[in-house]
């Protein structure tokens, strides 16, 4: 968790320190490159956001009915009677290699093993690993206490199942194909994407047009001093961080029951969000004219 808490401290430390020097340059084509990376650089600061957030829910869970992973998005519950058996990594026999872009925290994907076949990884650490494996799937968990966690299925599997609970895999993709088939979230993602892309696209041209531009008006009313038409680049900036925000939390609350609303709702906002910052772009571009 620390390390997840560092990587993301520099990363978003990074990207803002891109967005910073790309509006002191004055060459337009170096402040489009530094924008551009800083974008870019969003993508890794999510996955590490969401490995951190999947490592604050992580949990193992057994009873005398089914074994329960939970990752994240990541869910895996198994009846008990489908386990085969569970042993701590080093008494397997072979090296399983990790998935790529594995680090302490976050040992997460599927890799094939000759004996096996295909394992999926939901561990932190490998030096505590066991694997589970079933007649379906197999899994490479890392329990605080590996021999403690093996005891505990074994216990479960001696006093047999009172039920058999029925098998369940959800992955992140599936929670994307639900919001897929409802038309509703369709139209409001497309819009709020739609909105953000006129954002960015509009502010380009603007900057395109003028040398200079104010960022506001006095409390007498009259305008601030002009400053670098790029610094109007800082509304698109500010689009981009509501875009993102509001595409993870609506596609957080939607696969909760009853929670398709705060999604709506979410998205939205966002909507009017863009909104008013493409209206605020003009408004500040016509008034310097």
């Amino acid at each position: 968790m620390i390390l997840h808490a560092i990587l993301l401290t520099l990363l978003a430390g990074l990207t803002v320190f891109l967005f910073w020097l790309g509006f002191q340059q004055v060459s337009r084509g170096l402040l489009f490159l530094y924008l551009i990376l800083g974008a870019i650089l969003l993508i890794p600061l999510a996955i590490v956001g969401y490995r951190f957030y999947s490592l604050l829910r992580a949990s193992y869970e057994i009873d005398r009915d089914q074994l329960s992973i939970r990752w994240g998005l990541r869910i895996e519950q198994i009846p008990l009677p489908e386990i085969e058996w569970v042993r701590p990594l080093d008494e397997l026999g072979e090296i399983l290699r990790t998935p790529l872009l594995s680090m302490p925290g976050a040992y997460l994907g599927t890799v094939k093993s000759p004996n096996l076949g295909e394992v999926e990884f939901m561990a932190s650490n490998m030096n505590e690993a066991v694997v589970i494996a079933s007649n379906r799937i197999v899994v490479v968990v890392s329990p605080e206490e590996p021999s403690g966690f093996v005891r505990a299925f074994q216990d479960a599997a001696e006093m047999g199942s009172l039920a058999t609970p029925d098998a369940r895999s959800s992955h992140p993709g599936v929670y994307v194909s639900q919001v897929f088939k409802d038309r509703l979230a369709m139209i409001l993602l497309i819009a709020l994407t739609l909105s953000t892309v006129a954002l960015t696209v509009m502010n380009a041209l603007l900057v395109l047009g003028r040398e200079t531009i104010s960022l506001g008006f006095a409390p007498n009313g009259s305008l601030l001093e002009p400053v670098p038409s790029s610094y109007l680049l800082l509304l698109p900036v500010l689009g981009l961080i509501i875009y993102f925000s509001d595409l993870a939390a609506g596609l957080f609350f939607f696969p909760r029951a009853n929670k398709q609303l705060a999604s709506y709702l979410v998205w939205a906002a966002g909507i009017l969000s863009m909104v008013l910052l493409i209206a605020a772009s003009l408004i500040l571009y016509f008034s310097a004219a």
